[in-house]
């Protein structure tokens, strides 16, 4: 079992490498495990003997190994453990606690198809959509990310990407019917299928902020971007890159068309004097200034063809943010836990908490930073990672490791 440094010390660059010795360690395969705690410690006894008791007599069970923990430590392991426990789950199958044999399990989608497991810890809701899409059984990209506003950090939402290609797909009928089975509202049932046929890739999006969950159906027009710039498009000339349907599960006449609106080549010194507009500055915290530092941090490590940068706009509301796509930089969160958590300041997060979360992410891939002003005039930034593709028929299999990701998804929040 590592301790509190010796986990944070694993990182990369963290300082000198470290060399785990287990030629002296010894190994046990434990049948039962019971915990207790004190204010001070946690104990952990672990048992190898799983002989059959008699029925009706005091029970006395060997203990083969105890380990004390401190209650900090013991936060820190289960920060990694679920994290761990997440991934496992999302490659084998959802563990079921409740049967006696170790195996794995799928979970079973509305079309009556095997689909991979959903994320730990989604709502129904959100776990209806993910096996909606994963149920069309084509190559599906899951991206992960985190929203910070008002005290609050959001992170029970993701995004998932399939691609389309020809103006006569026949995976646009079951797309159509997935918004049906989501209650998309009719009006954009209209737009979105008058749309379909032009675009290049579809992203399913979900977001719950602990009052109300939100579906999102995007639509991308990257063939139709390009045949712009070819065509000699300003780099300055905004071109739309995205469409975005959004809507309330719960009431969809809760509903807002979100436009992404894309600067081709646009110089990072020039994306740099776009964001005062959108950003809000308190005294005291500047979330201009961290949102500088990461943009910077990435860029460094990029062509500067590759910064994508994107604006972001919702008609009759007062949405304006922007979006920074650097997935290439190859730049890992943990990389950027100095600012991540100053902004958790700005926000008014618990800083503990939010670093325990940090770490348990640390490993994943930075993607893009978003921020603005949200329809309701709340000012946020969100962080998109580690994009996991979930079902790939290049390698045959789900789960493959990710490389550079297709998907360019914005600002979804």
């Amino acid at each position: 079992m590592k301790e509190a440094s010796d986990v944070a010390s694993s990182a990369p660059d963290a300082g000198p490498a470290i060399r785990w010795d287990e030629s002296n360690a010894r190994t046990i395969s434990p049948k039962t495990c019971t915990i207790s705690a004190t204010r001070e410690e946690f104990a952990l006894l672990f048992t190898t003997d799983r002989s059959p008791r008699p029925a009706g007599y005091e029970q006395t069970i060997p203990v083969t190994e105890r380990i004390i923990l401190s209650p900090f430590m013991v936060k820190r392991v289960a920060a990694q453990l679920n994290e761990l426990l997440r991934q496992y789950e999302l490659r084998f199958g959802p563990l079921d606690l409740t049967s006696p044999i170790t195996g794995t399990a799928h979970t079973r989608s509305p079309t009556g198809r095997s689909s991979p497991p959903a994320p730990a810890g989604l709502l129904d809701k959100g776990r209806t959509l993910f096996e909606l899409v994963t149920a069309l059984n084509v190559e599906t990209a899951l991206e992960h990310s985190f929203k910070v506003c008002g005290g609050c950090l959001l992170e029970n939402r993701f995004l998932l990407a399939i691609g389309r290609q020809g103006t006569d797909n026949p995976l646009d009928e079951k797309v159509s019917e997935i918004c049906a089975h989501l209650d998309m509202p009719a009006d954009f049932v209209r737009a979105f299928t008058r749309l379909l046929p032009d675009a290049n890739h579809i992203y399913f999006g979900f977001e719950e902020d602990g009052k109300t969950s939100l579906y999102k159906v995007y639509l991308e027009f990257r063939d139709r971007a390009e045949e712009r710039i070819k065509a000699g498009v300003s780099p300055v000339t905004p071109l739309l890159l995205h469409l975005g349907f959004k809507w309330d599960e719960s009431d969809n006449r809760r509903k807002a068309t979100t436009r992404y609106e894309w600067y081709p080549s646009l110089p990072v010194r020039d994306i740099m004097a776009r964001l005062p507009a959108m950003l809000v500055r308190r005294p005291g915290h500047d979330s201009l200034a961290v949102a500088e530092a990461i943009i910077g941090l990435a860029s460094e490590r990029l062509d500067p063809r590759d910064v994508q940068y994107v604006e972001v706009t919702e008609e009759g509301n007062r949405r304006k943010s922007f979006d920074v796509n650097m997935y290439k930089a190859g730049v890992r969160l943990e990389e950027l836990q100095p600012f991540l958590v100053r902004l958790a300041e700005y926000y008014g997060l618990d800083l503990d908490e939010f670093r325990l979360f940090c770490e348990r992410i640390g490993s994943k891939k930075f993607g893009h930073l978003a921020g603005g002003i949200d329809r309701e005039g709340r000012d946020f930034m969100t962080v998109y990672y580690g994009v996991e593709y979930i079902q790939s028929h290049r390698t045959g299999r789900g789960g493959k490791e990710h490389g550079e990701p297709q998907m360019d998804a914005d600002e979804h929040g």
